[in-house]
């Protein structure tokens, strides 16, 4: 499904109405973002297009190459704009998305790290988004696998992609925008820590990577891998190949991992991706204490914030997760 925000009444419909659809389309519309960075770096480099994820490491490992440090680019979707507001003659426009890349060099391991952030305004009560920000710092090994590359580079992309358009889709955030100060009411870094972890908006985007980590999983998971390793395995004996005891092993394999699976609950998977998403953007630098406390405060959050909220992560992901009340925490 494309994605034009002028398409519904307005921006509050569309994240109302169609926001079940649109958080299960976050990845899809990452990977047009994607597929487009790509194109972009493939005719910069006047080389022929291959995959997305290819492409895009070939273009990094070129910088390396040739010690070139920074790269910057900026991409727009023609089907992903801003509302039109009557009287506010530059909105309606595509949405930039702006990336800044940063070489560190070659290394013994390949290394991607991206953050980055959604500019936004209100007008009239519209949220309008000014650009949609993305900044990687990487180095290379040039002889690691690129297929391992190809994943973990993609992933990143793809994450933090995920993170700030859910900044950009978020249907409360027109009206905490004025409670975020450039400047932390306290001097206290630990304090300014946790405000930036309990920002609600920051929850909302975590909860929406945790849902695309859990759709993604169901397509790329070793029960799958296995369940094709041995059916080509079956395929090749079909054709007069020998087939041994591998299948075999491959088949109980598949086996376990079914069962597995199967009886793993759903709060156990979503456990297991949020604690992905919140590792991911601590960095290794949260204190164990700390990090259990934000964990155990986002799922009393989207609990107790609102009925919506609730319906919308609670209910579907953790109906089974008893946590302190939103007020206690």
């Amino acid at each position: 499904m494309k994605y034009r925000v002028s398409f519904y009444e307005s921006l509050e419909h569309l994240l109302t109405e169609r926001k079940s659809n649109f958080v299960n389309n976050l990845k899809k519309l990452t990977s047009q973002v994607v597929t487009k960075l790509a194109k972009k770096m493939a005719a910069e480099m006047g080389k022929q297009e291959k995959t997305s994820g290819l492409t895009i490491l070939e273009f990094l490992k070129t910088m390396a190459a040739n010690g070139k440090e920074v790269w910057r680019g900026a991409i727009t979707l023609d089907n992903y704009s801003n509302l039109e507001i009557p009287y506010f003659p530059n909105t309606g426009k595509p949405i930039p998305f702006k990336f800044k890349y940063n070489c560190n060099g070659t290394y013994n391991i390949s290394k991607f790290d991206a953050k980055g952030h959604c500019l936004h305004q209100a007008i009239k009560g519209q949220k309008v988004i000014a650009e949609i920000y993305q900044e990687m710092t990487f180095s290379i090994n040039p002889d690691a696998d690129p297929n391992i590359d190809v994943k973990n580079l993609i992933n990143e992309i793809q994450h933090n992609l995920v993170h700030e358009l859910a900044h950009a889709h978020d249907e409360y955030l027109s009206n905490e925008i004025s409670t975020y100060k450039a400047n932390s009411r306290t001097s206290d870094s630990d304090i300014k820590y946790i405000e930036y972890w309990l920002k609600p908006t920051e929850i909302r985007s975590h909860f929406n990577e945790m849902i695309q980590i859990i759709n993604s999983k169901k397509h790329h998971s070793p029960e799958r891998t296995f369940k094709n390793m041995w059916k080509t395995h079956d395929k090749a004996r079909d054709l007069g190949y020998s087939s041994g005891e591998w299948g075999d092993q491959q088949r109980k394999v598949y086996g376990m991992l079914k069962k597995k699976h199967q009886s793993t609950s759903i709060d156990e998977k979503s456990k297991d991706a949020l604690m992905t998403v919140l590792n991911r953007a601590f960095r290794g630098n949260c204190q164990k204490l700390l990090s259990n406390f934000i964990y155990t405060y986002h799922i009393a959050f989207i609990r107790d914030f609102n009925p919506k909220m609730k319906e919308r992560y609670y209910d579907k992901f953790f109906p089974d997760t008893d946590v302190p009340s939103l007020e206690q925490m």
